[in-house]
């Protein structure tokens, strides 16, 4: 979210050099997320080297405000309870994408952007929420955007991913173990407001240091959460 709030700052075209500068990003990570977000329509790229603030990232900060604000403290909490990178994650019709991040700081330490987009069928978060769209959305999302391989982990078959996908919403909670990077996994559970789920709640940590135990503690702040989203709306 550090190079989508930059730019929604900005009254012109940034070049990277200026993106790089305002967010803390070595130019190298800046150009490779802003890349990924303009590959997924939520940064232009109007010029060489110069950007500015794509239409579904209008869209997608727009919506993301409430929830950012309260989310910060679960995050801290979550955060600091784990010591691991913690995560909020929107989702459009092809990824999650990672709105907001805390690193945990242990070694080695997991660098999630925030911005990070990451296919539903291999994210954590995103088999989550293909299970609370249904069977004919995991079959859509399929035909129409395909399971690629990120990893020898990643699932690629449509049948599997079914399968997942019910398992995870049966259980209330998604995994991955190295479908999104060799050695690293996750676990999510979904964030809701008055209208149902609009969100996941994510733990990142190299695979050997994840603990199962903490999806209880991630589903008790998911729940909190939820609840302070819809106390707001009912204000």
């Amino acid at each position: 979210m550090a190079l989508i709030d930059a730019l929604s700052r900005c009254q012109h075209n940034a070049s990277l050099k200026e993106l790089s500068l305002s967010t803390h990003l070595h130019r190298s990570t800046a150009c490779r997320i802003l890349e990924a977000l303009h590959r997924h329509g939520y940064v232009d790229r109007v010029a060489t080297g110069f950007y500015r603030l794509g239409t579904k990232a209008r869209t997608v900060k727009n919506a993301t405000t409430d929830i950012e604000v309260q989310a910060h403290n679960t995050l801290e909490r979550v955060r600091d309870a784990v010591g691991e990178t913690v995560s909020i994650a929107r989702f459009n019709e092809s990824h999650a994408i990672f709105t907001s991040c805390m690193s945990g700081g242990r070694v080695p330490l997991i660098d999630l952007a925030e911005g990070t987009a990451v296919p539903l069928h291999a994210a954590a978060c995103g088999k989550l929420w293909l299970g609370e769209c249904g069977v004919h959305a995991v079959n859509v999302y399929a035909a129409r955007f395909g399971l690629a391989a990120l990893t020898s982990a990643t699932v690629t078959d449509v049948e599997k991913l079914l399968h997942e996908t019910r398992r995870a919403h049966k259980r209330g909670y998604g995994r991955e173990f190295d479908e999104v990077e060799q050695g690293y996994a996750s676990i999510a559970t979904l964030i809701s407001d008055c209208n149902g789920p609009i969100a996941a709640l994510s733990i990142h940590a190299p695979r050997a240091r994840l603990d199962m135990r903490w999806i209880t503690l991630l589903q008790a702040h998911a729940v909190l959460l939820t609840q302070q989203l819809c106390q707001k709306h009912a204000a």
